[in-house]
């Protein structure tokens, strides 16, 4: 099977790439042919059309959380949110999120998705600063809708050969080194980034059930990268990985999961709370 671990920007440029990671799965390992960085969202938007099978996790959120939608009077299924989002464009967006996080009260200001409490580390999809993750929501879920993939849960009708889950690299690298600062912008998370990807190329059957075979140069070219987007995108491809060999189909998530808010495949998210 062929996968994909993307990590994911609200501007991607030169200085800050969408980082794709481009894998095969034999059996229970991910061999990872190839990691490529994309400077500008029309390189991503033709990569989502491109012919399938395969499955790629992505690294921004699907959803947003299903009392913020319902407060804003927002339409409440997926497809017609997202569409709703595009409409009104980046700047609207910001403030429409602006304006919600400043009524709430302090300490309850970012309302979060119910995949994100399962991960308590997980961001808030409405923090569009640090990290910005709503903007992310913003600028990657539309381009989803419009390339007709398959985003699960939130539209599992789409094309059937296209398949694209959320994944959340730090959650890989929790379950592998804990919490370890791996991302630094420079070389002093280096010897997490090095315990990190020894980890990957041993056995991780405990959590994901595979190992990864990270070839020369990527392996040397991750361990050197401070901003840690070569690794997050070899993370993502553990949890497309491991949505793929679920054996119940599910890819992974829970039933009786909102579509609107959408969830992350990985084990932490589906056996904790």
């Amino acid at each position: 099977m062929r996968l994909l671990g993307i990590d994911f920007t609200s501007q991607p440029r030169r200085g800050k790439p969408l980082t794709v990671a481009r894998a095969r799965l034999e059996g229970d390992v991910v061999v990872v042919e190839g990691i490529d960085e994309l400077v500008d969202f029309a390189a991503y938007e033709t990569l989502l059309r491109a012919p399938g099978p395969w499955l790629a996790a992505v690294d921004h959120p699907f959803g947003l959380p299903a009392d913020f939608v319902a407060a804003l009077g927002w339409p409440g299924d997926w497809p017609g949110c997202v569409a709703h989002v595009a409409e009104l464009g980046r700047p609207a967006f910001r403030e429409a999120v602006a304006d919600f996080v400043a009524q709430r009260p302090a300490g309850a200001k970012y309302l979060r998705r119910r995949t994100d409490q399962r991960l308590p580390y997980a961001a808030s999809p409405l923090n569009i600063v640090n990290p910005p993750v709503g903007l992310m929501f913003a600028e990657g879920a539309p381009r989803l809708l419009a390339a007709g993939v398959a985003v699960l849960p939130c539209r599992p009708d789409g094309d059937p050969g296209r398949v694209v889950v959320e994944g959340y690299p730090a959650a890989v690298a929790r379950a592998l080194i804990g919490k370890r600062a791996y991302k630094d912008g420079n070389w002093r998370g280096g010897r997490a980034r090095g315990e990190l990807l020894d980890a990957l190329a041993g056995r991780v059957a405990g959590t994901y059930g595979v190992s990864v075979a990270l070839p020369e140069p990527h392996r040397t070219n991750a361990l050197l990268d401070g901003r840690g987007d070569l690794l997050d995108a070899v993370l993502c491809t553990v949890q497309a990985a491991w949505s793929a060999r679920r054996p119940d189909g599910r890819h992974g998530i829970p039933p009786g999961v909102d579509p609107l808010e959408g969830w992350i495949v990985d084990p932490d998210a589906r056996l904790l709370g």
